[in-house]
């Protein structure tokens, strides 16, 4: 093996010839075998894109069932809606695995992502200010500077984990995910794809199992669902995924299977769940979804490598992907302002149809006069050094590597997770 496939330094280069991890039992190799052979282009993948808005939607119609309409046929099909959380995070493993090559050094790497998920998270904890004194709720200074510091969610209470703006907590393990990048993508370079992805599965159940059955229900789901820690693991195979796929393999799984099978564990998951009288529910769920998770992803970038149209990839969808972070972390203040002040006055059904529209609406505007603008500028700000421009195309959007920190990839979603 040459030398530099051997190197897991942050600053070395990620191998895309060699298979000897790849799996080779769940994907089919294609024309595309690497990336070298696209001039060193790296292929869009705008049907990731647009799957980010299908997240993003999954989750705010979960609260909105929340909120609004907690009974009935659509509370109960979007009960279970916080699992496109789960999807989130293992996409924000498989972005930066497929952008990582090498040629970014450490502290541009954290500027990028501090650029990348800081101004919403500052703008969105501002606006919940006075959104939780008009609710009533008392103002903890600890709590509000651990929001800050997106380290809130280390505390395994509900209290602190959503505090101020309740979608938020994601943002702490999205952190984590990020200071422990240098560490996940030397292993996964170095490790079997299946003995990797096999190993942390395995280790997600058993955890899970260690925690309940030792801790009450309530810091059982802090140190689960929240914990940065624990969620590390859904990342750790997204990263895995996006090299396996830099390698030159493939999904044997079309998109429209692969959605399928996600479709069919969703609805296991509504419609079982409920009935086995689970404390940790929201864990145990997470968990069923997470292999139809890694399925659809590896799925859907198949799709994009091998020029395949697809709904998720048109220019609407992708533009809502785009706005996806947005749409996440800006939806929970409206559902709490708008229960407070206008649901009472409208039909249920009319009401959840306006606030779908004013959160999406919202988020459109945050993305282009917020978070864009504030991502250039920061990374403008806090680049290193400056490089020759030159124009890449990078994860699911194009992007602009001109070493003034004008530098931007759109699949970098953060779910608050997504």
């Amino acid at each position: 093996m040459a030398a530099s496939e051997r190197s897991v330094a942050f600053t070395g280069r990620v191998s895309l010839t060699s298979h000897q991890y790849a799996p080779r039992t769940l994907v089919r190799r294609t024309r595309v075998t690497t990336l070298e052979r696209r001039a060193g282009r790296t292929p869009r993948l705008n049907t990731l894109t647009g799957l980010r808005f299908g997240a993003a939607a999954l989750v705010l119609l979960h609260h909105v069932s929340y909120f609004l309409v907690p009974n009935g046929p659509f509370g109960n099909l979007f009960g279970s809606g916080y699992v496109g959380v789960a999807f989130f995070f293992v996409l924000s493993g498989f972005v930066l695995g497929w952008v990582h090559d090498g040629r970014v050094s450490l502290r541009d790497f954290y500027a990028r992502r501090f650029a990348r998920i800081y101004p919403l998270q500052l703008v969105t904890a501002a606006a919940a200010v006075p959104v939780v004194l008009i609710l009533g709720v008392s103002l903890s200074w600890p709590r509000v500077i651990a929001n800050l510091l997106l380290v809130h969610s280390w505390v395994p209470l509900e209290s602190w984990g959503s505090s101020l703006n309740g979608a938020s907590w994601s943002l702490a393990c999205e952190a984590f995910f990020y200071a422990m990048f240098p560490v996940v993508i030397a292993v996964v370079t170095r490790v079997r794809f299946r003995t990797l992805a096999m190993t942390t599965f395995l280790a997600l159940v058993v955890v899970a199992i260690a925690v309940r059955s030792s801790t009450s229900a309530e810091i059982a789901s802090g140190l689960l669902y929240k914990g940065p820690w624990y969620r590390l693991g859904e990342f750790v195979l997204g990263v895995a995924l996006a090299v396996a796929v830099r390698r030159g393999y493939r999904s044997r799984v079309s998109l429209n299977w692969a959605m399928a099978v996600a479709a069919t564990t969703y609805g296991l998951i509504v419609g079982a769940l409920p009935l086995l009288s689970v404390s940790t529910t929201r864990v145990v769920a997470d968990l069923l979804i997470l292999p139809a998770t890694c399925l659809l992803i590896v799925a859907a970038a198949t799709s994009d490598l091998d020029g395949r149209r697809n709904g998720f990839a048109s220019n609407v969808v992708v533009k809502l992907g785009e706005a996806s972070f947005a749409l996440y972390m800006c939806h929970f203040l409206v559902l709490q302002m708008w229960t407070r002040f206008v649901a009472a006055l409208m039909p249920v059904w009319l009401s959840c149809v306006v606030v779908i529209a004013l959160s999406i609406a919202l988020s459109i505007v945050l993305h282009q006069f917020v978070e864009r603008p504030a991502e250039r500028v920061l990374r403008f700000l806090l680049s290193s050094r400056a490089q020759p421009k030159r124009a890449v195309s990078i994860g699911a959007d194009r992007y602009t590597d001109s070493g003034d920190g004008t530098n931007r990839a759109s699949a970098e979603m953060s779910p608050g997770t997504r």
